[in-house]
């Protein structure tokens, strides 16, 4: 989907909410205003319907017009190669289990628009000193595996969690 229709899409999105949310919150504040609302749901019901049958529609776009890529597109000198996300998932796992064994508890990939790599870690509960060589021995370690194995020289993003 070109990224004009992606920023349309987030647009609409925002106005619906917007609107939804403050439709709501002047329930809440005004009461006559409520009791107007809670009657017109009453009287036609099919007002509800519509707003329900409107959320999950958005719902559902969401969910099947932008789904997570699952490969990431390296471009070698000749021609350009498509890796699939579990082969740098395996990876990244095999170097933190030698690395940190007990401090990852959990890590996710996510493949930015502009095919860049993004890696998402949660650890235990470490102090400072830590959790600074902890990120600076994964970028260096990650970006050699990266770069010597995958031949992937773009930059990547290591978010923690604590």
């Amino acid at each position: 989907m070109p990224r004009t229709y992606f920023s349309l899409f987030h647009v609409l999105l925002f106005f619906y909410f917007l609107i939804t949310g403050l439709f709501f919150a002047a329930t809440w504040y005004v009461s006559a205003y409520r009791w107007n609302v809670a009657m017109l749901f009453f009287q036609k019901p099919y007002i509800s319907f519509v707003l329900t049958a409107v959320s999950f529609l958005f719902s559902i776009a969401i969910f099947f017009l932008f789904p997570q890529k699952k490969h990431i597109r390296f471009q070698m000198v000749p021609h350009s190669v498509d890796i699939d996300c579990n082969v740098i998932r395996s990876y990244v796992h095999e170097f933190w289990q030698e690395e940190f064994p007990k401090v990852v508890k959990d890590f996710d990939l996510f493949i930015l628009p502009d095919n860049t790599l993004e890696i998402s870690v949660k650890l235990a509960m470490i102090d400072l000193d830590m959790r600074k060589r902890f990120l600076e021995k994964s970028e260096y370690g990650l970006g050699k595996i990266l770069s010597g194995f995958l031949d992937y020289h773009q930059k990547f993003y290591i978010n923690i969690h604590v």
